[in-house]
């Protein structure tokens, strides 16, 4: 349901006065004033804490966003409030809590917040493009082999090349062709392990994310 607006207290028309893009003043009066507004009715309150926890979000006070995230999205579900002043309340929170995670580098719990996104509308193609991205920014086992890998082979490929010209060069000419193939063979071999990680690791992440949707869309349809 829509939450009904009954906006009587000076309190609520101070803070709705602040500009909207001035987020550090909606915070600090906020903050300021937190005892006081949650004493408002319910209405009032609720609005003012949605708006406060965006402000969160665009200061990026992430830590203290996904507290606020939690409160803002029990209590829609406690009071079935789907939207405020004709915004949606739910996919936008739900949205940024992914987006405050990512940013603190906790990709687990972004795939996780977006995976439910993806239950909520599988059609979405900006969340598909978060999910996709954040299983990318992942690194899985796969890339941390590939990589260790590709390292061993570029430290060989230069331990190759000083022995190739301290040594072989000087004293046995006649096998520098070989050095020389092996080298660029070496060297050649770390690029392909590289690139080839990072390949199977983004056909993996986007077949990740397009086997999430495909299951949210016959959920739906059930």
């Amino acid at each position: 349901m829509n939450q009904p607006q009954t906006y009587k207290s000076q309190l609520y028309r101070n803070f709705r006065a602040i500009e909207a893009g001035e987020y550090r003043k909606l915070v600090y009066f906020y903050e300021r004033n937190a005892k006081e507004i949650t004493r408002l009715d319910f209405a009032e309150y609720f609005e003012l804490l949605v708006t406060y926890t965006n402000a969160l979000f665009e200061i990026a006070a992430y830590q203290k966003h996904l507290k606020m995230a939690d409160m803002v999205i029990e209590l829609s579900f406690m009071e079935n409030i789907t939207e405020i002043r004709g915004q949606e309340i739910l996919r936008p929170t739900l949205f940024q809590k992914a987006a405050s995670y990512y940013n603190l580098a906790n990709y687990p719990k972004t795939i996780h917040v977006l995976s439910e996104l993806i239950k909520i509308d599988p059609t979405d193609q900006e969340v598909a493009r978060f999910m996709e991205r954040t299983r990318r920014k992942s690194r899985p086992q796969l890339i941390g082999h590939t990589r260790a890998v590709a390292i061993v082979l570029f430290l060989a490929t230069a331990l190759i090349i000083s022995i190739e010209a301290l040594i072989i060069r000087n004293f046995y000419p006649q096998y520098t062709p070989s050095v020389e193939w092996t080298r660029n063979g070496l060297f050649v071999s770390g690029i392909v392990v590289l690139l080839g990680g990072e390949f199977v690791h983004r056909i993996g992440a986007k077949s990740a994310v397009l086997k999430l949707i495909k299951s949210a869309k016959k959920q739906k349809k059930r």
